[in-house]
């Protein structure tokens, strides 16, 4: 299933993964915008199909999110995130 980690605006979608408590564990399948320049830096940081990405933690207003991807532990936004296609892991 492809996905998006987080919502942006109003209810989630049926194809969304939010990766919490519950499901720590998503695989990237690539981007929503591939050509855009956030997603270039979502690249350099290590956000490349098929990389393993783990939900370390929530701030507690709910946002940022830490994550942990390729050993190295990052800070997103929902709304940085959101551009993330992702596929569940069990």
């Amino acid at each position: 299933m492809r996905a998006s980690l987080a919502k942006t605006h109003g209810a989630p979608s049926n194809n969304m993964v939010m990766l919490n408590e519950n499901q720590r564990f998503a695989r990237v399948r690539g981007f929503a915008d591939a050509d855009s320049v956030y997603a270039k830096r979502l690249q350099s940081l290590g956000f490349t199909p098929g990389a393993l990405v783990e939900f370390v933690r929530q701030a507690p207003l709910g946002d940022p999110i830490q994550l942990k991807i390729r050993g190295a532990r990052v800070a997103l936004r929902k709304s940085e995130i959101a551009t993330l296609l992702l596929e569940s892991e069990p």
